[in-house]
């Protein structure tokens, strides 16, 4: 078996599994000074983009590939490779498909695709002509976001009139999300072959008006919360992000 990685950064995570199990790596990478270039069995500098990769795994003719790459914008690149790779020439792209990853990057239809099915999720408006931002400044803290970003970025939890301002002035097409007070968790999801597996609800502490970043965020699992039936709130969840996955068709 051949198979072609995107990205080197992650590549140390997986390197060693591969070659326990015999699997012939090749590596794409577009920076020459990047680590872990060395544990591949070949790799390629190439210019950012899918267009090379795309190349390569025609060429190499690889029984499949997998992107390790974790940003919004290149998953959105890196689904329309999966669509092509996978319809034009049967080579199977572990990642989530063009529509899928453009949803993900959009917050904003992201709640929209959680309303129109039932799912609960705090409330949210845009900010337009038609809406008052004196009544935004009216109802704070409030949350304020922009469709793009992840991580953090296009988020601001608005504390002042004056938080509002900077914010909207700065960024086109902010919409406010009601503030939440409780706990924070997250969930990973496997999926492939309409198969899904969700994995362990993780605890990321209590919410705060501070805007911490996801990666500065107290991680703890399985998630377990005093005063909870933890079994079944975890599998509830487990439920809910599978549900989820389900609806959105990721894969990977």
């Amino acid at each position: 078996m051949k198979i072609l990685f995107i990205g080197s950064r992650l590549f140390d995570d997986v390197s060693w599994y591969a070659k326990e199990k015999g699997i012939t790596t090749i590596l794409t990478e577009s920076n020459e000074n990047a680590v872990n270039l060395d544990l591949a069995d070949k790799h390629y500098i190439v210019e950012r983009g899918m267009d090379k990769p795309r190349e390569i795994a025609i060429k190499e003719d690889v029984d499949a590939v997998i992107p390790l790459i974790g940003i919004d914008k290149p998953l959105v690149d890196v689904g329309l490779l999966k669509d092509r790779l996978e319809s034009e020439n049967g080579i199977p792209v572990v990642a989530a498909g063009y529509e899928c990853a453009k949803l993900a990057s959009d917050k904003y239809q992201t709640k929209r695709l959680l309303l129109e099915n039932d799912i609960k999720t705090p409330l949210f408006r845009k900010v337009d002509d038609k809406y008052n931002i004196d009544e935004v400044k009216k109802d704070l803290p409030t949350v304020l976001k922009t469709p793009e970003g992840q991580g953090g970025s296009g988020v601001r939890i608005a504390l002042s009139s004056d938080d509002v301002d900077d914010f909207i002035k700065g960024n086109d097409n902010v919409f406010t999300e009601e503030y939440v007070e409780g706990f924070e968790a997250s969930i990973e999801v496997l999926r492939w072959n309409n198969r899904e597996v969700a994995l362990a609800p993780i605890y990321k502490g209590a919410t705060t008006t501070q805007g911490t970043h996801p990666l500065s965020k107290i991680k703890q699992g399985p998630l377990d919360i005093e005063g909870l039936d933890n079994d079944k709130h975890n599998n509830a969840l487990r439920t809910l992000a599978e549900r989820l996955a389900k609806l959105v068709n990721v894969e990977g």
